[in-house]
């Protein structure tokens, strides 16, 4: 576990719109000024109740606020490894079902078009019936169709077995990699990738107050102008 920088406290500045300095919060505009000494011990005493009144909260508050925040993002990231992820591959599967479903209407309604196309590859099968047979009339020894069959079934179980115990295990871990990485990208890239699009998002928001009260504000001060001067009158009959 690295040590924490106890110098720069914001390295991200995920805060670097909160400006709470003695300049950021009073200033005097010229022609109104107060005397030098009211200024600088205004200034002195901003920034030691700003230091003692932000000290004394973050020393009563602040740790229980910064495990508050760190068991709320721990349950998000659980909540996003061990339910949502789970919740999509439940809903993957589900899906699979409603595809065979779909499948089989293709097959009774176009299986029989694209039966010399798509249709043909798509029941191809290994066994040996599928792949060897003997039309009436031309058969073979019954003990090189027996020997066959045994010889088929052999080499179908040999051959599939001896490639799983070489690559089985690689292509097992290549799965479990790529999956890891895809789990460690939700978690580490793709939260705080949200949490960047949501400051943008409120920099964009303070962007369109700001536009909004420039162009729009004076036109509603306007309306509100004149509807405030309506003034209505009954006269007596």
């Amino acid at each position: 576990m690295t040590e924490i920088d106890l110098v720069n406290r914001d390295p991200n500045g995920i805060n670097s719109g909160i400006q709470v300095k003695f300049e950021d919060v009073l200033a005097e505009p010229d022609g109104a000024h107060s005397m030098d000494c009211v200024w600088q011990n205004s200034y002195k005493c901003y920034t030691c109740g700003l230091s003692l009144s932000y000290k004394i909260a973050t020393l009563l508050c602040g740790i229980f606020i910064a495990l508050h925040w760190g068991c709320t993002f721990g349950c998000l990231a659980f909540n996003q490894i061990w339910m949502i992820t789970p919740k999509c591959k439940v809903f993957e599967i589900q899906m699979s079902c409603f595809r065979r479903f779909f499948t089989t209407i293709l097959e009774c309604c176009l299986g029989p078009c694209c039966a010399t196309c798509g249709m043909f590859f798509s029941n191809i099968t290994v066994r040996f019936e599928d792949v060897l047979a003997e039309p009436d009339g031309a058969h073979s020894m019954d003990c090189v169709w027996q020997n066959s069959y045994k010889c088929y079934t052999c080499g179908l179980a040999l051959s599939y077995k001896l490639a799983t115990l070489l690559c089985g295990i690689f292509i097992a871990l290549h799965w479990g990699c790529t999956f890891g990485c895809l789990a460690f990208d939700e978690v580490w890239c793709m939260t705080p990738t949200c949490r960047m699009y949501e400051l943008m998002l409120r920099c964009a928001k303070r962007f369109t107050v700001i536009l909004l009260d420039c162009c729009v504000g004076p036109c509603c001060t306007s309306c509100g102008m004149f509807f405030s001067n309506i003034v209505v009158t009954q006269k007596s009959a």
